[in-house]
């Protein structure tokens, strides 16, 4: 998985990834649904993107739920994969909104 902002980018191993989360993120006032990040050490990060912003039409919401969801099969997938079956949680710290 690539996390890539404006002046730095990180990628982190699937394995490496405890978990997948939809949540609700608001800055300087404006509200959006993003996904998030957890890893085994404990650091969430934000994705940049995919995100869909509280006003947006019923497409673009959908739009964004299908590719969120694309992400967490990914890693889903990788977990399955990774030697001992399942990866644990991060113990539900998350909202997961809509999901």
């Amino acid at each position: 998985m690539h996390v890539r902002r404006p002046f730095w980018r990180r990628t982190f191993e699937w394995q490496d990834i405890s978990d997948v989360t939809v949540e609700e993120h608001s800055s300087r006032g404006y509200g959006c649904v993003r996904v998030r990040l957890y890893r085994h050490d404990g650091g969430p990060r934000w994705l940049a993107a995919p995100y869909v912003g509280h006003r947006a039409s019923g497409a673009y919401f959908e739009e964004f739920c299908r590719q969120a969801d694309e992400i967490k099969a990914r890693r889903r997938a990788a977990a399955r994969n990774a030697v001992g079956g399942e990866t644990p949680s991060h113990g539900g710290r998350h909202n997961d909104v809509g999901r």
